[in-house]
């Protein structure tokens, strides 16, 4: 299975994109591999489904064409969407 990050340069999203591959692993014990084109990959992360906003968050998941699209209004609420399709998975996280 491949990912696909939109913003290759936003920290943020690089890292949404590395939970959700070190989270998979553990779930589908398999390899998760970043792709560098969309078209190879089962989930995208970024769209630009939302118009950029620095402070109010929004995020959806979506099934387009037999891939994961995850968008958000920014960097953060992509995380977020990661986050909460991981839950919906099974994943929990406990407080420090």
């Amino acid at each position: 299975m491949k990912y696909w990050i939109a913003k290759e340069d936003d920290p943020v999203s690089v890292y949404a994109g590395q939970e959700l591959e070190k989270y998979l692993k553990k779930i589908l014990k398999c390899d998760i591999l970043r792709a560098e084109l969309p078209d190879t990959a089962e989930f995208h992360i970024g769209s630009a489904e939302f118009g950029y906003d620095h402070w109010n968050d929004a995020f959806s998941i979506r099934s387009i064409n037999g891939h994961v699209v995850f968008s958000g209004t920014n960097s953060r609420s992509l995380l977020f969407a990661i986050y909460d399709f991981l839950e919906k998975l099974g994943c929990c996280w406990t407080d420090p």
